[in-house]
């Protein structure tokens, strides 16, 4: 209603993401709403609304008698402004770590992708779907466009979902859920990339979903275009500030230290250049020639073991030093008060100069990352250190370009690990959207969609009798794909099969008394019929992961990423498998 009172003209459509609808409203989440409201007669209403309580009501509507008493309270943090959020960001909590950085791969949740749990329905908090019924007549009254969504998040299931998709479907609403198909797929979301702890999206995932509903609402929902307009105009302001705020984005994808700079000089920055152990060996003639047209003279001159330091103050060379290899005994340094820094120390040591390079403003010390040309990024608007980094000149005149977007942030210790888990993690995705079914009796589908990878290792035995719901043109499938003696199958019978890129490795059908056995590297499978144990197992590297249900068993090993993908049973006693279409 607020909105609508200030923006009457060019509100026509709402985006209402569903996440608090399980939640308790709190008192706390209130004020977040109300203390930021300008005073109105709808204010007034709506904390009316919430408290029949005179007094309370009146405290909350002036937040200095609200807050009077705070400071009888203990602890500074009752003194700090909690909510003071920069209008450019929209309400965004700007994040750009990554899940996979800070968490174990087999931690972080592999999407579903489709529901699977039709009849599963979550109660939501009462409170709640009051407001968002008053919410959907508000918008039916005035004729607006009401769209549900939901973020993509780990703790959200299918019976939020269904419970979301009842209302939405009970009074024609469009929801946009990006937990599952197809919306996942068409902002390509990655939670161990564009996530940042599985509740929220980073940076990354942000800029997908807001792509997404950019053309969603220009094509869809007519929405108004008010570039131009002057009453709009402190909007281009803000997109400049927001831009300027994501400048550290932008940075990190840059391999050249010389169009690092040409990204940096001239746009109100103080650059801190210093040098570490060798920066000269690999600079090209053409970055030289770029360091010498902006005045930086010495470094367009750098030579193996020299110590060098500069300061640049937006186009300004504050200070430029070098120290020649045998000319000196110490490291080159420099200390200096500066308008917009209360003080700076800036300090660079040469292979046989100290190999000793860091700075400090205002009293932090900022040490060098690496080997070669390292810079501190100071915004004079911002008063705040927006960026450090290295390059390793002495290397190589670039550095690798990461995938910031899709790929993992390379920790020195951590790089291989991270990369060897998002590859996992990714192809775990991959083998559950390959495997994507409503049906469990879909047994021909998972084998024949793995059949022919020849990274996948297909685990296969029986438990008890698998043989009774097994139809002449299942047999024969199976007898087409190279399964013998799963065609040949008898009641009670004991079965093992391993096979990979559509070749059979091992298979053997029995009715002894025994189970069978067979031991492989670093798996053992174990199958016992009806009359010889009834059980079954598939271990690998001694951790069980067969389900161990009565009929056929399965399971699907990366033998690339040494990774159990997939697990799988149906009970072909009873139930008879879907022979796919295609």
């Amino acid at each position: 209603q607020e909105t609508y009172r200030l923006h009457s003209t060019t509100l026509k459509n709402v985006i209402f993401d569903t996440s608090m609808l399980r939640w308790v409203p709190e008192d706390s989440r209130y004020r977040k709403a109300l203390d930021g409201m300008r005073f109105s007669k709808i204010k007034y209403d709506a904390i009316n609304d919430k408290s029949s309580d005179f007094v309370k009501s009146f405290l909350k509507l002036f937040s200095i008698f609200y807050y009077h008493d705070r400071w009888s309270m203990n602890g500074e943090k009752l003194f700090e402004r909690r909510m003071n959020p920069a209008k450019y960001t929209r309400g965004y909590h700007f994040e750009t770590k990554k899940y996979i950085d800070h968490e174990v791969y087999s931690n972080i949740t592999v999407p579903s992708f489709i529901e699977k749990n039709v009849d599963d329905y979550a109660e939501f908090n009462e409170e709640s779907i009051c407001y968002l019924e008053k919410m959907i007549e508000f918008c039916k009254k005035n004729n607006i466009k009401l769209t549900f969504t939901k973020t993509p998040v780990s703790t959200w299931g299918d019976s939020e979902h269904n419970s979301v998709q009842k209302i939405a479907d009970e009074y024609g609403i469009k929801f946009i859920d990006f937990n599952y198909l197809p919306y996942i797929d068409e902002i390509d979301y990655n939670d161990a990339t564009n996530g940042a702890d599985g509740l929220h999206m980073n940076y990354y995932g942000a800029t997908k979903l807001t792509d997404w509903f950019g053309k969603y609402l220009t094509e869809e929902c007519a929405a108004t275009d008010i570039r131009g307009q002057e009453k709009y105009a402190f909007m281009e302001e803000e997109l400049e500030k927001y831009k300027r705020s994501i400048i550290k984005i932008s940075l990190d994808e840059i391999i050249d230290p010389a169009e690092y700079l040409k990204k940096l000089v001239g746009n109100d920055y103080i650059i801190f250049v210093f040098a570490r152990n060798n920066a000269a060996s690999a600079l090209t003639q053409e970055q030289r020639q770029y360091f010498d047209s902006i005045g930086l003279e010495q470094l367009a001159d750098l030579i193996t073991g020299d110590s060098y330091l500069a300061v640049i103050n937006n186009t300004d060379i504050e200070i430029e030093k070098r120290e020649l290899v045998g000319e000196d005994e110490h490291a080159g340094a420099y200390s200096c008060f500066n308008k917009m820094v209360k003080s700076y120390t800036i300090e660079s040591g040469g292979s046989l100069l100290g190999d000793t390079a860091f700075c400090e403003i205002n009293g932090v010390r900022y040490d060098a990352q690496g080997n070669g040309l390292n810079f501190v990024v100071y915004d004079k608007e911002t008063k705040t250190v927006v960026d450090q980094t290295y390059f390793d000149t002495g290397d190589s005149a670039t550095r690798e370009l990461l995938d910031l977007g899709n790929g993992f942030k390379a920790f020195v210790n951590r790089k291989s690990e991270i990369e060897k888990g998002l590859k996992i993690y990714n192809a775990k995705c991959d083998t559950v959207k390959r495997n994507l079914t409503k049906d469990s009796d879909d047994l021909l589908r998972y084998l024949q969609d793995n059949w022919e990878d020849s990274n996948t290792l297909v685990l296969l035995t029986v438990k008890g009798d698998a043989s009774k719901a097994l139809t002449p043109e299942i047999r024969k499938v199976f007898q087409n794909m190279g399964l013998t003696e799963l065609s040949k199958i008898e009641k009670r019978d004991s079965y093992i099969a391993v096979a990979s890129g559509g070749n059979i490795l091992f298979e053997k059908r029995d009715h002894g008394k025994q189970p069978l056995e067979h031991v492989g590297a670093g798996y053992q499978l174990i199958s016992g019929g009806r009359d010889s144990g009834n059980m079954c197992e598939i271990n690998i590297g001694n951790v069980p992961y067969a389900q161990g249900k009565r009929g056929i068993n399965m399971v699907l090993y990366n033998t690339e990423l040494q990774e159990v993908m997939f697990s799988y049973s149906l009970d072909t006693h009873k139930v008879t498998p879907t022979i796919p279409e295609d």
